[in-house]
């Protein structure tokens, strides 16, 4: 099955309320840049700086992301893995290839380079952060807030949901868990 991966800056210069979930976001934001050596090896002819094409209207492509810099947001194609029952579920999702796809949900068709682009094209800003200082920091993740959603076509429609509910659905999310997800940089 194919999904859209859609990131968008939700709430601009404001902060996500503190709360338990923030480090748990930040670990799973942290899984696209994870592979970035396994990508760099398996694609040798990949430029240092990915090419931006201007589409006009202030929308762009890069490789597979689309982005609208006007709407702040980006959509990238993605799959939704297939994990054992019971296997534990550490991130959103990693990048084509990734090194931790065996405990993601999804692997989006895009480098950590250019995913990384599309979020700064659309105004995040890594200064903006905090980043945890250590695995299960007690202090959350702060950063600009972003809306994270999934949507695909089934039976003809065009199914949306938010990121946090298809971890829900699959049964691997805490009740405690928020949807509140930060932008920490690359």
């Amino acid at each position: 099955m194919i999904a859209a991966f859609q990131a968008g800056l939700h709430g601009w210069r404001t902060r996500v309320r503190r709360n338990t979930a923030a480090p748990y976001v930040w670990v799973a934001l942290l899984g696209l840049c994870s592979a970035a050596p396994a990508i760099a090896q398996s694609i040798q002819a990949a430029p240092l700086e990915p090419e931006v094409e201007d589409l006009g209207d202030q929308r762009y492509r890069i490789n597979r992301i689309e982005i609208d810099r006007g709407k702040q947001r980006f959509s990238v194609p993605a799959s939704i893995l297939k994990l054992p029952p019971d296997s534990p579920l550490e991130y959103l999702a990693t990048t084509r290839g990734g090194m931790k796809a065996y405990e993601s949900l999804l692997e989006v068709d895009a480098t950590a380079v250019d995913f990384n682009l599309a979020c700064i094209l659309i105004g995040l800003e890594a200064g903006q952060s905090n980043r945890l200082r250590y695995q299960f920091d007690v202090q959350p993740a702060t950063g600009d807030p972003v809306a994270l959603w999934v949507s695909w076509e089934q039976d003809g429609q065009v199914q949306r949901k938010k990121a946090v509910e298809l971890m829900r659905i699959a049964g691997r999310q805490d009740e405690q868990d928020s949807d509140d997800w930060v932008y920490t940089g690359s």
